[in-house]
């Protein structure tokens, strides 16, 4: 499979005439705790992360994303916006989870 970085540093899977699904680069900059959440995110761990472009400046917002790899701060994840995995990995059509993170960088 095609990884193709694009300059403000997201990652897209496939090729230009495939659905790509568009990632992102981030450092962990915290931890999460909620004692009030939305019952799909009950049990997951909850990360505040800072995408990053290829300059290694911040690129938008923090981010809240739902984490199952583990990861801690100062790693640098690869997050994804893709709604679909995410409900796949809470288990429920019906929920309000968009970014998870689906690897950390080595």
């Amino acid at each position: 499979m095609k990884v193709n970085r694009y300059p403000s540093g997201h990652l897209a899977l496939g090729t230009q005439h495939s659905a790509q699904r568009i990632m992102q680069l981030a450092k962990v900059i915290g931890r999460a705790t909620s004692t009030i959440k939305h019952p799909t995110m009950h049990g997951w761990r909850l990360l505040l992360t800072q995408p990053f472009g290829v300059s290694g400046q911040p690129d938008g917002a923090p981010q809240l994303v739902l984490d199952k790899h583990g990861a801690g701060r100062g790693d640098t994840v690869i997050l994804s916006s893709d709604g679909k995995s995410a409900r796949d990995m809470v288990g429920t059509e019906k929920t309000c989870v968009r970014w998870t993170v689906m690897g950390i960088v080595d």
